[in-house]
Formats: C-alpha cells, structure tokens, sequence
C-alpha cells in the first residue's frame, strides 16, 4: 500500500515559473506602463478598473522568459494527450474513416 504523501506527489510537474498568470493577465489587458530606456514594464494585476492601485515591475526578458515558459508547459501537455491518440491510429487497420460494408 502506498504511503499518502505519494498521491499528492504527481508525475506530470509543471514549471514554476509558467505558472504566473498575473503578469500575463495583467499586460494582456493592457494595464502597462511600458519604458523603453530601461525596458521595464509596471503591470496592474488586479480588477481595480483605472484606480492602479497596486502595481508589480517586471522587465521586458523576465516577461518573455516566462512567457516562453508557459509555451514550453502548454507545448509538452499538448503532446501528452496527443499520444495516446496517435496509439489508436498507429494499431493494424484502425482508421479515422469508417468504412461503409458492401462497398
């Protein structure tokens, strides 16, 4: 029997760093402020509408570390769930199509 600290321990671990969804909500939507000189962006996570009350600064290459991160995350589950469908079609005579009898 396995010990209960091992259900919680998954095998599919998922990088840290794509897991900030702040950021990313926060310059999706537009609520940047943006320096060229020193490239840093001041981003506005929350829902305070135009208040911007609390900011979070990040520069311009930690954001696209992350966000490369998260490509990497999504790219790699994707192909997780993609295999098992290419089992299916790679057995002897499977097939996407269904064949009509008689024809």
């Amino acid at each position: 029997m396995r010990p209960l600290g091992q259900y919680d321990d998954p095998w599919f671990t998922l990088d840290p760093v794509a897991q900030d969804n702040k950021s990313r909500n926060g310059i999706a939507h537009a609520k940047i402020d943006y320096n060229e000189v020193t490239q840093k962006i001041t981003y506005y996570p929350k829902l305070e509408g135009m208040q911007r009350a609390s900011k979070e600064e990040i520069f311009l290459l930690d954001y696209m570390r992350r966000m490369l991160a998260l490509f990497r995350e999504v790219h790699r589950l994707h192909d997780l769930i993609k295999c098992p469908n290419y089992a299916i079609l790679l057995e002897p005579g499977a097939s996407l199509i269904k064949k009509v009898p008689g024809v």
